[in-house]
């Protein structure tokens, strides 16, 4: 019987692709014969999608992280031998000396210290400013300070790393080149699982469709690493001459009459919206993967994707590539993708193909890289 630690952490307290991918992994243990997981969770950070009691029904075992002094101390009592980390970050804080047994730990990204690196941050001055108002003390430490405990751990002999995408690989080695000797696995996360209901549970959204208008998508407008501003502004000088509307996710104000405002969208109601769209515009200034491309062109969705981080290689000439940074760019986009309308329909649906069989087999090869002692 081999005994999996699976980190429970990764997924508490936040809803992000690496949440998502973590509880995949999960869910895909959780099904094998002669594996018993124990998850980790911490009695400090909250239950979102899933509550506690999943994981008590579900797992053989719950161990709270705040019961023991350090991992190792948890490893060594329930004889662990792999212990697997979901999201690298998320354990900054905690204590990973002493850890011997096989541990599979991902680094989906290292957006931070890019942004901080590449001064990004001037796109969002306000915020940071208001950020500094608050927290004036927070800014003097860099991001990279958060960093050397976790890969000093990598370092290790028994530590294995993966990555999502070549981009991040590439950036984890020129930032932390003393992991260069390790053997850095680039296995593409499986795809999301967003089941489609016959009835729209969002009344906003429910009522919009009903008007069959064309929409461009744009997401989790709230988070300013997504970059929302600037397609907002675009859209505005595009509707001179164009006839569309834009949906928005993550909430706010409603900025012009062609802008439908909603807040986060159930799995079932998004997979909706990004059926009936007409084209996904994705101006993210840092992704690690990426997964809304691929998703809206699961539903042979066109999509207009900005040109930095792991999105050209993912996505190929399968989208129309804009730079996060010049508006003009993005516009003349979003004036040709009509001319080319039914080219993009079509490059969409075989990337997405080519893409999810390669998630596919890089799933199962990262169920054997846990699993096998």
């Amino acid at each position: 019987m081999t005994k999996i630690l699976f980190d429970i952490i990764s997924i508490q307290g936040c809803i992000n692709g690496g949440a998502e991918f973590t509880f995949r992994v999960l869910e895909e243990l959780i099904k094998l014969k002669n594996i018993q997981v124990i998850g980790l969770y911490d009695s400090n950070l909250s239950f979102i999608e899933r509550e506690f009691i999943y994981y008590q029904k579900n797992l053989h075992k719950v161990i709270n992280i705040r019961d023991f002094k350090d991992i190792n101390s948890i490893i060594e009592q329930e004889h662990i031998d792999s212990f697997f980390i979901g999201i690298a970050q998320r354990y900054s804080n905690y204590s990973l000396e002493n850890i011997k047994c096989k541990t599979t730990i991902t680094i989906h990204d290292i957006g931070d210290i890019e942004s901080y690196d590449n001064k990004i941050s001037f796109i969002w001055k306000k915020e940071k400013r208001f950020y500094l108002k608050l927290f004036p003390k927070k800014d003097k430490k860099s991001p990279f300070d958060n960093y050397h405990t976790l890969i000093h751990f990598c370092e290790q002999s028994n530590v294995n790393i993966i990555t999502v995408s070549d981009y991040s690989k590439n950036s984890i080695l020129y930032y932390f080149p003393q992991l260069s000797s390790k053997n850095i696995a680039v296995l593409y996360p499986p795809m999301r699982n967003i089941p489609i209901k016959n009835n729209i549970e969002n009344e906003d959204l429910k009522k919009f469709l009903l008007t069959h208008k064309p929409y461009f998508l744009l997401l989790n407008i709230h988070r300013k690493d997504k970059n929302a501003k600037f397609v907002l502004d675009v859209f505005q000088r595009f509707l001179i001459d164009e006839d569309f509307h834009l949906v928005t996710t993550g909430g706010g104000e409603k900025l012009f009459p062609q802008h439908i405002n909603l807040p986060l969208l159930s799995s079932s109601d998004l997979g909706n919206t990004y059926k009936h769209a007409y084209a996904l515009i994705f101006p993210s200034l840092q992704e690690g993967f990426g997964y809304p491309p691929l998703e809206a062109m699961g539903y042979q969705v066109p999509v207009l994707s900005s040109n930095v981080c792991s999105m050209p290689s993912i996505l190929s000439n399968s989208a129309l590539m804009f730079s996060p940074f010049y508006k003009n760019d993005l516009f003349m986009k979003l004036k040709s993708l009509k001319d080319n309308y039914q080219d993009y329909k079509e490059l969409a649906i075989i990337r997405y193909q080519a893409i999810t069989q390669k998630q596919q087999s890089d799933f199962e090869l990262l169920i054997n890289m846990i699993t096998n002692i």
